[in-house]
């Protein structure tokens, strides 16, 4: 005797949303390839999967998108008790992946002669899976772009689909959008939301992909090998930077969340009527660590209460970017706050609580409560809230929390900002040495000075240049101290991947795209007095955005730097030595060399700058000495006209 189970879900549009059994709800999705690290194929155990996508619930999410395949049968048996959909992707109109030039150099279109047998393949998948209210996505191909050369086939596949599930949405593509191909919605770019009657949800958002965790290296004990951290493991060797991988792993993750968390309510907040977002992923897939959870399923960095704050039903926002978290004692710090409330039953007249406080809540700068008029299943601009703040005389790091209470339901979210001094003024012990034409030095109004000027060869003034001659490194050898502005032929730049220019130096790399060597991926600051009490918990978080989003690295290959103050963590397929602030003695004086953005008009970089001066003023030693090998590198760049 056989036995099956089977459930019922209907899903429907009304408007711009999707339902689910007549009620509206916010996809919050993730990608699933089919990588299986216990068993290295498709698993077929229902208590691991029960473990598993037990977690992707508590984390969130309620669909997944098989990318370009289809699961087992027990994979479906799980997501029915776990209440999550699933997509099934097959490749019924042309190339597996694509149609793209880019996507047909690995896979060419099917010839004809296939196409009855792909036909029997997706009405037969359709068929097995029909009595699983899970199997309730279908769709026929990824990435097709606004078109294929199948259209018949494609509306053929609709019909017969909804003859065999009715209540079964299906999609002609993920990450495409043509009016005339079928779809009872579209998975692309947000902002064809405004394109389109049907519902949308965001395609693949957006593949930040952290570096291996060699911490995690005893959890594989299956069939598939940890191959990604084998070769992070081999390149660091290369580059002696081995004993460095474990700290790299946690500050990767920790840039991860940052980007992830913080781009994805950007991009809930900024498309009010979106249906949906797909994150790439939830879970790392072997060579690409993407995910918020390893790919075990395990924690990564940030718990399933906390990430649900950013992937939950309903969710506070706030009007602030990347480049929005340097605030100035004495300004009038002002906010806006978003609500984008999906729950069930949804909230009927809420309201926010919110504070402004330092980061161990021993001082609270403000507080407020917004009434608003409520509107469910959509993202509304709930209030705004401002804060006068006191003057500081050293940077704070300042917490935003904000709650959305009605009755006893809560919802919570909070934010980061550093405040930095007002009016922080430049030491007068800096000169700019001969010319300044490259980096920030031109527009700083620091006083210029030419060379065997007097003040150059006789005061203790610190220098700052763009540029070494051989006038400076005798300087530098009697006890001179210089800050050396690293630009072009000292700094390793690299283009943006996938056209994500923004911030592409401070932001992570996507989804280890070739070439495998351009990209960051994260940072490791030391506890140097050169930084004063520049604030930082050894990483680079947004306080540094600014200065490094479009400033490239300086290569330490060239100056043979063994310990930067500021590293920045290139890519693990290559793990090439980089950073953004090194500092070398040179006979009795010191040399340091950035390639930050220290431009006197913003805040964090005065006053960055004026620890650098204040420690160079009054060295404690120490430090790395440079090689010969290095300053005649130095010298030959800057002969460079």
């Amino acid at each position: 005797m056989i036995s099956e189970r089977t459930g019922f879900v209907k899903l429907s549009v009304k408007g711009k949303h999707m339902l689910i059994n007549g009620q509206p709800y916010y996809f919050r999705g993730t990608g699933y390839a089919g990588w299986e690290p216990e068993t290295g194929c498709p698993d077929t155990s229902r208590e691991r999967w029960r473990e598993k996508l037990k977690v992707l619930k508590e984390y969130g999410y309620n669909y997944v998108r098989c990318q370009s395949f289809i699961p087992a049968p027990e994979y479906y048996d799980v997501a029915d008790e776990a209440g999550l959909l699933i997509q099934s992707e097959m490749g019924m109109l042309g190339a597996w992946a694509g149609t793209s030039s880019w996507h047909r150099y690995s896979w060419p279109t099917p010839e004809p002669i296939f196409y009855r047998k792909l036909k029997w393949h997706w009405e037969y998948t359709v068929m097995r899976d029909v009595n699983h209210p899970s199997a309730n996505i279908y769709c026929m191909s990824n990435e097709l772009l606004n078109n294929t050369d199948f259209p018949r086939i494609a509306w053929e596949c609709y019909k017969n689909t909804k003859k065999i599930k009715p209540s079964a949405f299906v999609i002609w593509t993920d990450g495409g959008y043509n009016p005339r191909l079928p779809g009872d919605f579209v998975n692309a770019e947000a902002d064809i939301d405004k394109k389109t009657s049907l519902p949308v949800i965001q395609h693949e958002f957006r593949w930040w992909s952290s570096y291996p965790d060699v911490r995690i290296k005893n959890k594989y004990k299956g069939a598939v090998r940890p191959y990604a951290i084998e070769f992070a493991e081999k390149a660091a060797k290369k580059n002696n930077m081995v004993s460095l991988l474990p700290v790299i792993a946690e500050n990767s993750h920790k840039l991860q969340y940052i980007e992830a968390r913080t781009k994805l309510e950007n991009c809930r907040r900024d498309n009010p009527g979106l249906a949906g977002i797909c994150h790439f992923n939830a879970m790392d897939s072997g060579f690409s660590p993407q995910g918020i959870l390893d790919e075990f399923y395990e924690r990564k960095l940030v718990d399933a209460e906390t990430w649900r704050q950013t992937m939950g039903d309903t969710v506070i926002l706030v009007n602030k970017n990347f480049n929005d978290r340097i605030i100035t004692g004495g300004e009038t710090f002002s906010f806006s706050f978003f609500v984008s409330d999906f729950s069930h039953p949804p909230l009927k007249a809420p309201f926010i609580k919110w504070e402004l406080s330092d980061e161990e809540d021993k001082r609270g700068y403000g507080a407020g409560i917004i009434q608003f008029t409520h509107k469910p299943f959509r993202t509304i601009k709930a209030g705004d809230g401002k804060v006068r703040l006191p003057e500081v005389n050293h940077p704070q790091q300042l917490i935003l929390k904000a709650k959305l209470i009605e009755g006893e339901r809560l919802f919570k979210n909070q934010w980061t900002f550093w405040v930095f001094p007002f009016g922080i003024k430049l030491p007068q012990n800096m000169v700019i040495y001969k010319r300044a034409k490259y980096t920030w030095l031109k527009n700083s109004g620091i006083p210029l000075v030419q060379k065997n000027n007097v003040e150059i060869e006789g005061s203790d003034k610190i220098i700052l240049t763009e540029f070494v001659d051989i006038t400076l490194l005798e300087k530098i050898e009697k006890g001179g101290k210089v800050i050396l502005c690293a630009s072009e032929g000292l700094v390793r730049p690299f283009p943006p991947k996938l056209g994500l220019a923004e911030g592409r130096y401070f932001f992570l790399p996507p989804a280890n795209y070739p070439s495998f060597e351009d990209g960051n991926s994260g940072t490791i600051i030391l506890s140097h007095p050169i930084l004063g009490n520049f604030p930082h918990k050894g990483f680079a978080d947004l306080q540094f955005y600014r200065m490094i989003a479009n400033f490239p690295p300086i290569d330490l290959l060239v100056l043979g730097c063994k310990n930067p103050v500021i590293r920045s963590i290139s890519t693990y397929f290559i793990s090439h030595p980089l950073g953004y602030l090194v500092l070398f003695s040179y006979g009795k004086g010191l040399l340091v060399i950035t390639s930050l953005n220290l431009d006197p008009r913003l805040s964090e970089a005065r006053y960055l700058l004026l620890q650098m001066v204040d420690y160079l003023s009054h060295p404690e030693g120490g430090e790395e000495i440079i090689s010969e090998k290095a300053i005649e590198f130095l010298v030959s760049i800057s002969s460079i006209k």
